[in-house]
């Protein structure tokens, strides 16, 4: 079966992230409700951090940190790359304080099957998610879908 895949932001292994080494640095191991929910509103702790952390926790419909980090752990294309054999659109937002190496980590273990196109601040779109963007991300990731697999038929 063939299917296309389109990386926003090219994640490639989710526990090989920058923000979840920080999470992980920071938080180390809250394994109780009482610790997570404490850390999530510890105002001593970095905004975006504490915003990951509940974030991940709604995300994953889970209630403590120890329960996030496993589930994330799933989140990784590691060990499956033979397995991709259609063409990879990877966004590369240049300054993606979550996932930054991940788009350039997953070009380089894809190789010739994927796409790296890079989004700058020229842009407007170099953030993760391409916040404020999205409707140019979305017009090069769909140029980029039509030249690569509606053209090559």
């Amino acid at each position: 079966m063939n299917v296309l895949v389109l990386q926003i932001d090219g994640l490639y292994d989710f526990g090989d992230t920058p923000i979840s080494k920080a999470a992980g640095n920071t938080f180390g191991n809250l394994n109780t409700v009482e610790e997570t929910r404490a850390a999530c509103t510890n105002m001593k702790i970095p905004a975006g951090l504490r915003w990951s952390l509940s974030h991940g926790l709604w995300s994953f419909k889970v209630q403590t940190r120890g329960e996030f980090v496993e589930k994330a752990k799933k989140f990784t294309l590691r060990g499956l790359e033979d397995k991709i054999e259609c063409p990879v659109f990877i966004g590369n937002p240049t300054h993606d304080m979550m996932f930054g190496g991940q788009p350039e980590k997953m070009k380089e273990v894809l190789g010739n099957k994927a796409t790296l196109v890079t989004f700058t601040e020229e842009d407007a779109a170099e953030s993760h998610c391409h916040i404020g963007a999205q409707r140019f991300v979305n017009a090069v990731m769909w140029e980029w879908f039509e030249e690569n697999v509606v053209n090559k038929k």
